[in-house]
């Protein structure tokens, strides 16, 4: 795996700790924290090389755990945010826990390799049905026992009236909550800024949106200053990123990072 960051906390006197992790296709992120004080203590970001395979992306999570001491803690909590693709939507009033499986091999063919899940989402009459590659949720859960875990549109669609694009290294997520109703949610694979701005675009259409009165909500790995933060902007007027929570703060190692850049990572810890 490519490392992107890796901003290790000072443990000196600061306990007890908090791991949040977020895994997907391509990269994954650990976010060390202190709960006590809500501070944001040390961050690492990985990314999958292009032609790994999974049963690879395996191996090189757990090197990287057993390389790196601090993940190695004794944390009181760790969180697990899966952000795998293959994850749809299920009225409740339709769902059976017995069917799961048969959902998700319907919508994404069959495998054998993967463990189904299903959760509800807070506030609204919805399942989120998914499914986590067998090797990946058995590596985390022998490197993190007591680890406890969610789908990360789980949490994410607890918000009301929201246009989100979330920046991943190959992918982009976007969600759009109209009227407090869920129209849709999105993962994207892009080469391109203009691929972004397409997919963006075309999300708008179809559900009436208005790109010059929309506010986007952006996150993840994009800069103000990058090529694809100008491509947006010729199309979205009204782009804020998304922030931590007011009761949050980072400490000194992570404020030349984009709060941003890990700011949902946070943002769905909070919401469990």
């Amino acid at each position: 795996m490519k490392v992107a960051f890796k901003i290790p906390p000072n443990l000196d006197t600061i306990t007890p700790l908090y791991l949040v992790i977020e895994v997907s296709e391509y990269e994954i992120s650990f976010v060390v924290l202190s709960k006590i004080t809500n501070s944001i203590l040390g961050f690492y970001l990985y990314i999958l090389e292009k032609n790994n395979e999974l049963d690879f992306y395996s191996v090189e999570l757990k090197n990287i755990v057993q390389l790196e001491n601090t993940l190695q803690q004794k944390f009181e909590t760790v969180h697990i945010n899966y952000n795998f693709k293959e994850s749809t939507l299920i009225p409740l009033l339709y769902f059976k826990e017995s069917e799961k499986e048969n959902i998700c091999n319907v919508m994404f063919g069959n495998n054998i390799d993967t463990v189904c899940f299903s959760e509800n989402i807070v506030n609204r009459e919805i399942k989120n049905v998914y499914r986590v590659p067998k090797n990946i949720y058995s590596c985390l859960k022998e490197l993190y026992p007591k680890n406890k875990f969610w789908h990360t549109t789980t949490l994410q669609l607890q918000k009301q009236n929201t246009l989100e694009c979330i920046v991943f290294s190959k992918t982009i997520k976007i969600i759009l909550i109209k009227e407090n109703i869920v129209q849709i949610v999105q993962y994207c694979n892009y080469e391109t800024p203009s691929d972004v701005c397409y997919y963006l675009l075309n999300v708008c259409e179809r559900f009436g949106v208005s790109t010059t009165l929309a506010a986007l909500n952006l996150s993840g790995t994009v800069e103000e200053k990058s090529n694809l933060y100008k491509e947006i902007y010729k199309y979205f007027l009204n782009i804020s990123f998304t922030t931590l929570p007011v009761d949050f703060n980072v400490s000194d190692n992570l404020k030349e990072i984009p709060q941003h850049f890990f700011c949902n990572t946070i943002n769905n810890f909070t919401c469990v």
